[in-house]
């Protein structure tokens, strides 16, 4: 038996997703085409897999002729990306912002010229439109798609992977989320994206640069050194997790409540806070 070549649409949009990201780690011109090529068509096919989940007829243009021999066969007209945004906003009720439009806008006329006509791009303006249609996707499909990422975290990880090394974007992401951060109780490195943006005191700890989140004990288990079977000082629950600075020093962190708690090596007291003399002995690290 042949083997076959079988994506459903998101599993296709996330592919151009990663293709895109791979790509835009390079500043070779004919590299970062194929980067804007694919991450149009990456978002293209990301709100024809929305459509798909509100009914699959939404993805004719003309939904009249609609039918599921020609959807399985691909042997009609899709619908382009203003009647997919109109038919979002219509019917599924999905807003796309004036502002992400406009980038989006700007990324399509792009990729028309690549693709159909000579190429003269000054490649800041091409990673900056990189950066922002890669947060429009990323944002999208938290917010519209996140159940049907189920099984394709170890996807989504290795895009993050790819991105978190182009420059540009990292400095974009920061910006879009630093306001998810500004009534964190606390802000710590998330070990997926290595970004200082993982959210903990409010609710499950989350990080918004990502999306990687995980329950609270969970996490005091994946992260840093492991977890601490002993219960927070401030809130009592039982989801300290040890994060190591350097050498053998480090806090024990409250995945629940963002507290921190240091363990003098010297008296064996705890203490609330991080601290370079012990409180209760004086000892100094």
């Amino acid at each position: 038996m042949s083997e076959r070549l079988s994506l459903s649409l998101l599993d296709n949009a996330l592919d151009y997703l990663l293709s895109a990201a791979e790509h835009a780690r390079s500043d070779r011109p004919g590299n970062l085409k194929y980067a804007l090529l694919h991450l149009a068509a990456g978002v293209e096919l990301l709100l024809k897999a929305r459509l798909e989940k509100e009914h699959w007829s939404l993805l004719f243009a003309d939904v009249d002729k609609a039918a599921q021999d020609r959807l399985r066969s691909g042997d009609f007209r899709s619908v382009d990306f203003e009647t997919a945004s109109s038919r979002l906003q219509s019917i599924a009720e999905v807003t796309i912002s004036d502002p992400a439009r406009r980038h989006l806008d700007q990324l399509r006329r792009l990729r028309n010229q690549v693709q159909h006509f000579t190429v003269d791009l000054e490649l800041g303006q091409v990673k900056s439109l990189l950066v922002h249609g890669a947060n429009f996707f990323l944002d999208f499909l938290g917010s519209n798609l996140a159940d049907e990422m189920a099984g394709r975290e170890e996807l989504l990880e290795t895009i993050h992977e790819q991105l978190r090394e182009v420059e540009d974007f990292v400095k974009a992401r920061l910006a879009t989320v630093e306001g998810d951060l500004a009534d964190a109780a606390d802000v710590i490195e998330c070990p997926v994206c290595w970004q200082d943006t993982l959210v903990i005191g409010r609710g499950d700890p989350h990080c918004p640069f990502c999306g990687f989140s995980r329950s609270a004990k969970d996490m005091s288990e994946y992260i840093g050194e492991g977890a601490i079977d002993d219960k927070c000082l401030s809130c009592g629950e039982r989801t300290l997790s040890f994060v190591l600075y350097h050498n053998e020093l480090g806090v024990d962190w409250c995945m629940t409540c963002g507290t921190r708690q240091t363990m003098c090596p010297e008296c064996g007291r705890v203490s609330v806070g991080e601290h370079e003399v012990c409180p209760e002995c004086g000892y100094s690290r």
